[in-house]
């Protein structure tokens, strides 16, 4: 009994150590020049109208924006990848029926970025390099969502100004020239 409990002590141990080394960190952020904005549902069973759905998209992209200007994080205002977008801050929302079984809302933020390999710099692909995400429940409502996707933009915001604290600095006395014009 002495050797399972061991065993499964060094399994659990080495498990924690690889997951945490591939984990999506705050360190990923530094030097981040910009990202763009693409915000989405992977399944919207939720909300039947399809209405809704577009002006829920439409609310959420203006609220991510609204937030990563006020923090002085520069985002592209193209939708097409530019030197500022070349990361992409992707805002998942999932709706589903309430069942009993599953949270209706869950949430996800992730940044994703083009990297190379290590062993070979020539191979490219884009990973998760950043991310969190939430639940929500028990009832499905539109101000618990946004509730919840501000709180996920706020820590990828603390994240980014801990990691970039002069490049969010600046970004916000450029930004605020810009308004007073």
């Amino acid at each position: 009994m002495k050797r399972i409990i061991v065993a499964l002590t060094f399994l659990l141990a080495i498990s924690s150590a690889a997951s945490a080394q591939f984990a999506p960190t705050k360190e990923n952020l530094r030097g981040l020049p910009g990202v763009r904005v693409i915000v989405m549902f992977a399944r919207a069973d939720g909300l039947p109208d399809e209405a809704q759905r577009a002006e829920l998209l439409k609310t959420l992209e203006a609220d991510t924006k609204t937030q990563l200007q006020e923090a002085g994080i520069p985002f592209s205002k193209s939708k097409y990848a530019d030197d500022l977008g070349k990361a992409r801050l992707v805002i998942l929302v999932t709706l589903d029926q309430l069942n009993g079984f599953v949270h209706p809302i869950v949430t996800e933020v992730q940044l994703v970025q083009r990297v190379h390999l290590a062993r070979d710099p020539s191979i490219e692909l884009d990973a998760v390099t950043w991310s969190r995400d939430g639940v929500g429940g028990p009832k499905l409502e539109i101000p618990m969502i946004r509730d919840q996707i501000g709180r996920l933009i706020d820590r990828f915001i603390r994240d980014y100004r801990s990691v970039n604290p002069t490049q969010s600095a600046s970004s916000r006395k450029d930004s605020s020239k810009d308004t007073k014009r």
